[in-house]
């Protein structure tokens, strides 16, 4: 029963804790500003992979920033895949948990490849990164952004 006891404090001490860290804004009501950007976009084609039949486009990277001094936590990130016409190609979603700092970035680069048999893209396709933050005043933060690749060119 003692040991119980000593993780139920534990748990109780920890909450507290994580509590007064996040309600660190002296009292404001700001909301975090947070954007998404790509460098470079458009990405440009890269080359085919005959051994391995894939298309490949040069990296870019997936900037998100936050400019009001206001820290947040992502609780959920989807991205959405299209062809050039708008046709759906594939949804990605899935709890994915970051903490962005007060005036922070985070940044992941991506090499994106399409395998041989997907040819509606060669005519160029697009991703949608839509991701929610809750910001350390209990905001909830909506944010999305676009990158394009170009055609494949031969």
């Amino acid at each position: 029963m003692r040991q119980l006891y000593t993780v139920l404090s534990a748990i109780l001490l920890f909450n507290c804790f994580v509590l007064a860290c996040n309600n660190d804004n002296n009292g404001s009501d700001e909301k975090a500003d947070i954007t998404i950007n790509f460098n470079p976009n458009p990405v440009t084609y890269d080359y085919f992979d005959e051994d391995l039949q894939n298309y490949y486009w040069k990296p870019y990277t997936l900037y998100v920033d936050e400019k009001a001094g206001v820290g947040a936590t992502l609780f959920e990130w989807k991205t959405e895949e299209y062809t050039a016409n708008g046709t759906l190609l594939a949804v990605w979603d899935g709890p994915q948990i970051f903490f962005l700092d007060p005036y922070g970035e985070f940044k992941m680069t991506f090499v994106v490849s399409w395998d041989y048999a997907q040819t509606n893209i060669l005519d160029g396709w697009y991703k949608i990164e839509k991701m929610k933050f809750k910001d350390d005043n209990r905001n909830i933060i909506e944010v999305s952004g676009q990158v394009n690749f170009l055609a494949v060119q031969d």
